[in-house]
């Protein structure tokens, strides 16, 4: 009921002033990108959170020498009150922990975009097999908004009338193979460098995508719920490994959908 009643009343002030449309979408996009400021602010400081875990073994030693140093100050006369010594040590805690976390905050991110350009490699490298996979629901398939639904986003085929009758196995099969050269290949691939998210789970999926496709290639014959069944496993399976390579990208993307869709709900003037 909100929903509506907010939806009533944007197109409203849309109909009643366009002018004051345009600037409320003007304020939500100026909102949009400081949350986007702040998230990623959140981010470098998480990241230096994490960077902070790996000097705790430093930071006990410090801690201790401290104490050893504050013990021999009490002892000579030297120091009064524990803020003595930790006066004195203020340039050893400053340069060793404040150095440290930077070094490893910069080696941290410079390993993270290494990791980035990688995974980004891997998702260009990725299109080939999707694109084969289109090429083989064009040739196979029978309703063409089926087919564009499959390249957009998996969708499933509910019925085997989609499937084209009096398949030619041996095309089919050599398309296959072509997918299962190339997956493999990746496979082969990614087994030897490093990802930045989500690796294991990557080699495990192109594993079973190899799997799935060597098992219907090594079929003899099918029948039409045989190739109903192959066509909803293959484009499931292919659509879930692109997304998981696509996940350092995803949060980015969201963002910039909202955004398209403010500036077209709103209908704001580029200036």
């Amino acid at each position: 009921m909100l929903n509506k009643l907010q939806k009533l009343y944007t197109s409203s002030l849309a109909r009643i002033d366009p002018k004051l449309s345009n600037i409320i979408g003007k304020m939500k996009l100026l909102w949009m990108k400081q949350i986007n400021y702040i998230i990623r602010i959140l981010r470098f400081f998480k990241r230096i959170a994490l960077s902070a875990g790996s000097l705790t073994v430093t930071t006990i030693f410090l801690l201790l020498f401290y104490i050893i140093v504050q013990l021999w100050g009490f002892t000579n006369g030297k120091y009064n009150s524990w803020l003595d010594g930790l006066w004195d040590m203020k340039a050893t805690f400053i340069t060793t922990i404040g150095i440290g976390l930077v070094s490893l905050s910069v080696n941290e991110q410079n390993n993270w975009r290494a990791k980035l350009k990688v995974q980004y490699g891997f998702r260009m490298a990725f299109t080939s097999v999707e694109q084969v996979m289109s090429d083989i629901n064009r040739t196979f398939l029978v309703d063409q908004q089926i087919i564009n639904d499959l390249n957009k986003e998996y969708a499933r085929i509910q019925n085997k009338e989609a499937v084209q009758k009096n398949i030619d196995k041996s095309e089919l099969d050599l398309k296959l193979k072509i997918l299962l050269e190339i997956s493999e290949h990746l496979l082969e691939k990614i087994n030897f460098t490093e990802l930045a998210v989500d690796q294991k789970n990557i080699q495990l999926e192109l594993s079973c995508l190899n799997s799935e496709i060597r098992e219907f290639i090594s079929k003899p014959t099918a029948t039409d719920t045989n190739y109903l069944y192959m066509f909803n496993k293959l484009n499931f399976s292919i659509h879930t490994i692109a997304n998981r390579l696509s996940s350092p990208w995803r949060w980015d993307k969201d963002r910039k959908q909202k955004y398209y869709k403010i500036i077209e709900k709103y209908k704001i003037n580029k200036e």
